[in-house]
């Protein structure tokens, strides 16, 4: 019910009654994860592994806990150990292709974030539709069915990936959040959708996060920018607002999605998300106006 301090109070002191109770450590190492200290979790899941817990879930949670320290070699040899086992173990796999995206090595770690679906607590699903999904053949004069399947700033990063396809000779049809469906309309050769709308005729489907691997992405990020462009009426329309503004106009943005759907949701919100007050004092700074871009 989100009350970590308390259950971690409560573990803590059924560590010091019983030592050897694994479940407590393993337990007490992952709130310690949810409460940004990963350094403590790392001890923690020792203990559980060497205590007699399944080691592939003890060890899968210490690689995890080393990955929030950026102790990149120590979480690989976690992830590599357990899935040199169990190679089907998703959570390990998806651990390692998070490793190989942080150094830069993306084919790897595009393929292995594949498992991104297959994970205990996924916040994504494959798509269920009646047309096959798209497993990186030639699409020349076909048409490509592509869904957004993350946050607003994944599906704004990851629309790079559009004009490769279009370039193949494919038609695209990208589904979108209903938030971007008009600046994802700019993407040239693309038709955008919401969700819900009535799809056209089209071959086969992909998630959009997906396209680096089935692309066979390189280790370069495709960097053809801008690849939208924002509605000229709507410019011209802010332009003539915010003219009255005196000094350099600031946007300001201090929120993100709690994702109250998601049990872990909040973790990464609670990283980027600041009460507003927290601002204040940049209101003393002379010459600059700021203008609320919160949603």
């Amino acid at each position: 019910i989100g009350r970590s301090a308390a259950a971690i109070a409560a573990l803590k002191k059924a560590i010091e009654a019983q030592p050897g109770l694994a479940e407590a450590h393993f337990n007490l190492a992952a709130l310690l994860i949810e409460q940004d200290d990963p350094a403590g979790a790392v001890g923690e899941f020792r203990h559980a592994e060497a205590l007699g817990m399944p080691w592939q879930d003890a060890r899968t949670g210490r690689g995890w806990a080393h990955y929030e320290l950026e102790e990149y070699d120590a979480a690989l040899e976690c992830f590599e150990s357990i899935l040199a086992e169990a190679p089907d173990r998703a959570d390990a796999r998806m651990g390692r292709g998070l490793v190989m995206l942080k150094r830069g090595h993306y084919a790897e770690g595009f393929a292995d974030f594949e498992s991104r679906f297959d994970t205990t607590d996924s916040r994504v699903s494959r798509l269920s539709l009646p047309e096959p999904p798209w497993k990186g053949e030639d699409l020349a004069g076909e048409t490509l069915l592509v869904v957004a399947e993350q946050g607003l700033g994944d599906t704004l990063q990851f629309a790079r990936y559009l004009p490769l396809l279009t370039a193949r000779g494919a038609r695209v049809i990208l589904v979108v959040p209903t938030p971007l469906r008009s600046l994802a309309a700019t993407l040239p050769g693309v038709a955008v959708l919401a969700p819900g709308e009535t799809l056209p005729p089209y071959r086969c489907h992909a998630s959009l996060l997906s396209l680096p691997h089935l692309l066979g992405s390189s280790n370069i990020v495709p960097a053809t920018v801008p690849y939208f462009q924002p509605d000229p009426v709507r410019v011209a329309q802010w332009r003539s607002r915010l003219s009255t503004l005196p000094g350099l106009r600031v946007g300001l943005v201090w929120a993100g999605d709690p994702h109250p759907e998601h049990p872990r949701g909040y973790r990464p919100d609670r990283r980027r998300s600041v009460p507003l007050r927290q601002f204040a004092p940049l209101a003393s700074v002379p010459g600059v106006s700021f203008v609320s871009l919160q949603k």
